[in-house]
């Protein structure tokens, strides 16, 4: 399910961002902010402001007056504010969460691990659960562990996920699971926000590191396999770069870069990863040949009806320097399609 339908969804304690134009720093304060306040649960009034020694309360010792100054943010204090905001803005759902098992679920995620529970179940409990009055109970067929199963695996673990190589997971979950116990944080909320926007600060700086080294390695890697790969048996590559492998010739229609249409696919990354199979999921995709990477236009439209082609598609014939955030799909890098055309479809 994508992520737009899953922002769609009417939960009236969840406040989401669109992750598409967010960091993944960004997307983690919105998917953890809970409640009717904004990012990180700061008061809507009042933007966070980090103060300075300055401007910081001063008490007195005797009559000697002594500034106060807030202790000093840490990668182990900033996941423990993580842990402790996510446990603290639960609001009417907080009943039905259950500590251990959403640790365990967001360990899963963290891992990357597929949930168990299928996507329309956990927006059916989700759902269900968010529009009970204050103290009722679950009904019928909907569990405490499917809430917390469905929070863990659809909302707040594909964040932490895309953050872990930045959090101390340990941390996180101990700050995470004493929150929820006592039903308070250590953190007072000025020292909270301090934390989480002193992490996103990091993650951000941290996480376009990471992005150029990658780029750097996945266009080296990229330019050399498809020079290699050019001279292979049965490849075909276009004006644009685009290579590719007839499969199999279908003796259908060739649809134009406007119509739509009815496709098999599987997307893998070079070293073999999948990252996205309509034949996983069982169901064939449907879409406009405008409305994808310019590689599926141009591929697509050389395909008669019936014919199966594999797609070496160049980084610019993709998503380029920018994939989506949260995916696996790394910045410049290549990708290899196998798609099946089923049908041209009416527009």
């Amino acid at each position: 399910m994508s992520g737009a339908r899953w922002r769609r969804l009417n939960l009236e304690f969840l406040t989401l961002m669109k992750v598409r134009s967010a960091t993944l720093a960004t997307a983690l304060i919105a998917l953890c902010a809970f409640g009717a306040t904004s990012a990180f649960a700061a008061p809507p009034a009042k933007k966070p402001a980090a103060k300075s020694a300055a401007s910081a309360p001063a008490t007195k010792t005797g009559s000697t007056p002594v500034t106060q100054q807030a202790a000093p943010s840490t990668a182990l204090t900033q996941s423990q504010a993580i842990g402790q905001n996510i446990a603290s803005n639960f609001g009417p759902m907080k009943p039905f969460i259950d500590g251990p098992l959403l640790e365990k679920g967001l360990r899963a995620a963290i891992a990357g691990k597929d949930p168990v529970m299928k996507p329309e179940r956990a927006e059916a409990v989700l759902n269900t659960a968010s529009q009970l009055a204050a103290g009722a109970a679950l009904p019928a067929g909907i569990t405490k562990a499917d809430v917390t199963e469905a929070m863990a695996a659809y909302y707040i673990g594909p964040s932490l996920n895309a953050i872990k190589d930045d959090v101390d997971t340990d941390a996180l979950f101990k700050a995470m699971q004493s929150t929820l116990s006592n039903g308070k944080g250590a953190m007072d909320d000025a020292t909270l926000r301090t934390n989480l926007q002193a992490f996103n600060a990091r993650h951000q700086q941290a996480a376009a590191a990471r992005s150029a080294k990658q780029a750097e390695a996945n266009k080296a890697e990229g330019a050399a396999f498809l020079a290699r790969n050019k001279n292979a048996d049965g490849v075909k590559t276009t004006a644009s770069g685009l290579q590719y492998v007839v499969v199999r010739e279908g003796d259908g229609q060739r649809p134009t870069a406007t119509q739509k249409v009815r496709v098999h696919y599987e997307g893998r990354l070079l070293n073999g990863a999948v990252f996205d199979s309509s034949y996983k999921r069982n169901q064939p995709a449907e879409f406009g040949l405008n409305q994808v990477i310019k590689g599926w236009t141009e591929g697509v439209a050389l395909m008669p009806v019936g014919s199966k082609y594999r797609f070496f598609i160049p980084s610019e014939l993709a998503y380029g320097a920018n994939p989506r955030p949260g995916g696996i799909i790394g910045p410049n890098a290549v990708l290899v399609f196998d798609v099946e055309l089923l049908a041209i479809l009416p527009n």
